[in-house]
């Protein structure tokens, strides 16, 4: 299309320069079959060089180029394709030397007319094109996937929300652990369907949109829209990118927000993780549900009895004074998973040192503990009895070399209490493990 108008443009120049001074460019149409006729060389210079002293040869120069600039982008586009194919393969096979030598030998002799195609390298040659044009690199493949979902969810939800009224529906309860976006579009919209409600429990994790749920806006898109409602559940984090760090949004801006009198029980979270983005929670109290994630060194004074799994993340790291808090907050946690990679350049800025820990901090529900993506101190504070007490800690994740430094080798005695219970160790990668471990970890499955 670009090319085409391009020629488009030079017909109309020809033919607005050159008409009346010469006899080709009587009309648009000669004027086409004269442009035509540069390409091979065969038109008529002689009127071309008497049409005026500078116009005629600046428009025949301006058009080569132009012919040029074609070419060569359709040569450098062909060469592209040409060469994406076999990083394809070089992707897939390795090699890099072999595969590059062989693809420019094999063009060159089809360039200078020496190498044929047969039947069945047409075949490969046409299924490698389709396969660089329309397959993905399996790194691609989940997010190809949460396209295709949301694109599915988009197309199912547009139908089952244009239906009437659910009269019949008098409670309803939706948990989505999963960041999704659409929460106006797609939720809102289905809860307006529901006059009748009388319990409604929410667990959501939005992404993108508002930096958080204000109360107002679930007065006016929800609680408004259902006036037999007596029982409202609901957990709602807003997760956005940070735009801008000077403007922060702290508990009381959203605090105002909750005005209504139903509201009275509800608290808030805010964390952000600087530089890259910011959470901000609503939910209910007393707080109903098993699973937190993605949470930071700020944990409200709040006890959550009902939550089993947490997952803490935060840039910053979590001293003795957090896992204080975090023993008391959820006193029945049976999944912890701590992310928390600290650089070695920066370690003695974070070392949590013996002087630090005060006192031992039990745990006791802990069946699972993931610090594989933690600094070997926390696997230390973690095993060592002095520091905590995991009496029922069956699963371990831990990258290997970290568990060696911190049991000296499987030899140390004060980290073997909570090692003595583990049925399950996982590290990062499979391996054999020796005699040493076993004697350590005497339920450890074969």
């Amino acid at each position: 299309m670009y090319v085409f108008n391009c020629i488009l443009g030079f017909l109309s120049l020809f033919y607005l320069l050159f008409i009346g001074k010469i006899s080709s460019c009587s009309s648009l149409l000669y004027t086409a079959e004269m442009l035509f006729q540069m390409i091979p060389m065969n038109f008529n210079a002689h009127e071309l060089s008497e049409a005026a002293a500078f116009l005629g040869p600046f428009c025949f120069s301006l058009f080569i180029l132009l012919v040029l600039f074609v070419c060569m982008s359709m040569f450098l586009t062909i060469i592209n394709d040409s060469f994406g194919t076999v990083r394809d393969e070089i992707k897939l096979n390795g090699d890099v030397d072999q595969h590059m030598f062989s693809f420019m030998f094999y063009k060159f002799q089809r360039w200078i007319g020496l190498g044929r195609l047969n039947e069945l390298q047409r075949l490969e040659e046409r299924d490698g094109q389709m396969g660089s044009k329309y397959l993905d690199p399996i790194e691609h493949f989940p997010n190809k996937i949460d396209k295709l979902l949301d694109a599915l969810n988009r197309v199912y939800m547009d139908q089952i929300i244009s239906k009437n009224d659910l009269p019949n529906l008098k409670c309803f309860s939706l948990m989505c652990c999963h960041s999704f976006q659409g929460f106006d579009n797609v939720i809102v919209r289905l809860l307006h369907r529901m006059i009748y409600l009388k319990e409604l429990t929410l667990y959501l994790h939005i992404f993108g949109g508002s930096k958080f749920i204000a109360g107002t806006h679930l007065d006016n898109e929800i609680l408004i829209h259902m006036p037999q409602l007596h029982t409202f559940i609901f957990y709602i984090a807003s997760e956005n990118v940070i735009a801008d760090p000077t403007i922060r949004i702290s508990n009381d801006d959203i605090q105002r927000t909750f005005t209504n009198i139903e509201h009275r029980q509800v608290a808030f979270m805010v964390d952000y993780f600087e530089p890259y983005k910011m959470i901000c929670r609503v939910f209910s109290l007393p707080f109903k549900f098993h699973l937190l994630e993605h949470v930071g060194n700020n944990i409200p004074n709040i006890v959550f009895n009902s939550v089993t799994h947490l997952k803490l993340w935060d840039k910053d790291a979590f001293k003795y004074e957090f896992f204080v808090r975090l023993a008391r907050a959820f006193p029945f946690l049976k999944n912890l998973s701590i992310h928390n990679i600290i650089p070695s350049f920066l370690a003695h800025n974070y070392y949590l040192r013996d002087k630090d820990w005060l006192s031992i901090i039990e745990y006791p529900h802990l069946i699972s503990l993931d610090v594989e993506r933690t600094y070997s101190d926390y696997v230390e504070n973690f095993l060592n009895e002095t520091k905590s007490y995991i009496p029922h800690l069956a699963e371990l994740k831990v990258t290997y070399y970290a568990l060696k430094i911190v049991t000296k080798n499987f030899t140390r005695n004060e980290t073997r209490h909570n090692c003595a219970g583990v049925r399950q160790l996982i590290v990062e990668d499979p391996i054999v493990y020796p005699k040493d471990v076993y004697c350590y970890f005497p339920l450890l499955s074969v």
